[in-house]
């Protein structure tokens, strides 16, 4: 499989294309935690704003893979052309489905899309984030890969909820 990777990454930077559609004006810059994406004008709520691509892999790798399914994930292939989107514990944006990004609330020109890494993540208690940054009085200080257990059913992408509707052990 890491040979398969090494080539989309490699055909990804060749010709600068992500995997990712994005269907609002957004930018990436420094973010909260390391290269985040901004918006280039206001968005309303529950405005589709990008379509998370890749390819599914049956493991996952860091950060740019979301699980989808029982030991699937959906790989971003690329670093540099992932959608980058920051953890917050306050999101302004939630995934929808297995790869719909959506808005939550108004977003402003120039403030940074996040989301809670603990709504797309699923499994036993792994920390994601030793000491969250996000800055938010609601922040729960380390995101685990169990908390979609407690946070809001509406704000989980489908794979978590599917797990907390079904009450599927991992």
């Amino acid at each position: 499989m890491n040979q398969k990777l090494k080539l989309l990454e490699h055909i990804a930077e060749q010709y600068n294309h992500s995997l990712s559609h994005f269907l609002v004006p957004t930018f990436q810059r420094k973010g909260v935690e390391g290269v985040g994406r901004f918006s280039d004008e206001h968005i309303a709520p529950d405005t589709l704003i990008a379509v998370i691509g890749g390819v599914i892999v049956d493991e996952p790798d860091q950060m740019i893979c979301m699980p989808i399914g029982n030991k699937l994930y959906l790989h971003q292939v690329h670093h540099l052309f992932r959608a980058t989107t920051n953890h917050s514990c306050r999101p302004n944006c939630r995934m929808r489905g297995f790869n719909e990004l959506v808005s939550l609330s108004d977003i402003k020109p120039g403030q940074e899309l996040t989301i809670d890494y603990g709504t797309v993540s699923v499994g036993d208690g792994q920390t994601i984030i030793d000491e969250c940054t996000c800055g938010s009085k609601y922040c729960r200080g380390t995101i685990r890969t169990d908390d979609y257990k407690h946070l809001p059913k509406v704000l989980l992408a489908a794979y978590p909820r599917y797990m907390r509707d079904n009450n599927v052990d991992d």
